[in-house]
């Protein structure tokens, strides 16, 4: 018996449709990679990691070669923004935008994800 509303997709395409996956998997049945984020509290700054590449000394790997160089950098770019500012003088007209960058600094944002990350408070 043949339905009022036309034929299904099964037989107007001539295929089956897809068949259901686990959303743990990709498309070709592979399991589907795992992340984990970590990222500041004020959500300025994050890693990835890696679920499939875990072991017992990643988190200090990521601290070590992420986020260290990354407060040395922004330390560097604070420095800096206070000698622009010191060059100008407090009553110079780039001076509020300079002040307005170094409140924007992450870090302290970035010391706290260190310093909780490594246990500390």
């Amino acid at each position: 018996m043949r339905s009022s509303r036309g034929p299904s997709s099964r037989t107007a395409s001539g295929r089956s449709p897809p068949p259901e996956r686990s959303p743990n998997t990709t498309l070709d049945h592979t399991p589907a990679p795992i992340y984990w984020l970590l990222q500041s509290s004020k959500k300025n700054y994050a890693l990835w990691i890696y679920y499939h590449r875990l072991d017992k000394d990643i988190l200090f790997k990521a601290l070590l070669n992420y986020v260290e160089p990354k407060i040395r950098k922004e330390e560097a770019r604070l420095g800096e923004l206070r000698s622009q500012k010191a060059a100008l003088g407090p009553a110079a007209k780039g001076a509020k935008k300079i002040d307005k960058d170094i409140d924007r600094q992450m870090i302290v944002d970035l010391r706290r994800m260190l310093s909780g990350a490594a246990g500390g408070t």
